[in-house]
């Protein structure tokens, strides 16, 4: 099995302005979807795996992509 891979860099949730936190991410459907806020570093951990996908897997024509 061959695959192609990459390192990116994290979004550090705890240094992100309130305004950057805002564009992507609501209280309201963190608390509908799994019952609480998320923390700041899980909105990082979020908001690394949304720009990876935004940014590198839109538009690839590959058969999948695994964002870990």
């Amino acid at each position: 099995l061959s695959l192609d891979c990459h390192i990116f860099n994290a979004i550090n949730g705890y240094l992100l302005e309130e305004e950057e936190i805002k564009k992507n991410y609501s209280d309201k459907k963190a608390i509908s979807e799994f019952g609480k806020p998320l923390t700041s570093g899980e909105i990082g951990c979020f908001l690394s795996h949304l720009s990876v996908y935004k940014k590198h897997c839109v538009g690839w024509n590959a058969e999948f992509h695994y964002i870990v």
